[in-house]
């Protein structure tokens, strides 16, 4: 992801969408978002602490028992 944001930002990439201007800077960090998103997932299923993420990410559903 970084080095597709990277690109994208040196390449001087532009346009409008709905009205919002996006830049090459702004570009480069919606980019950046979905590869958060991925590292936050990596580090919930590497985590020590098993129970705590399958908790995490099971929070806010209803459950029966």
């Amino acid at each position: 992801m970084s080095i597709l944001a990277s690109s994208l930002k040196a390449a001087g990439v532009q346009f409008t969408l709905g009205g919002w201007e996006f830049d090459p800077n702004s570009i480069y960090h919606m980019v950046q978002m979905p590869g958060l998103c991925l590292l936050l997932y990596a580090i919930l299923l590497r985590s020590d602490n098993v129970q705590q993420a399958i908790a995490w990410r099971d929070r806010g559903v209803a459950s029966t028992a």
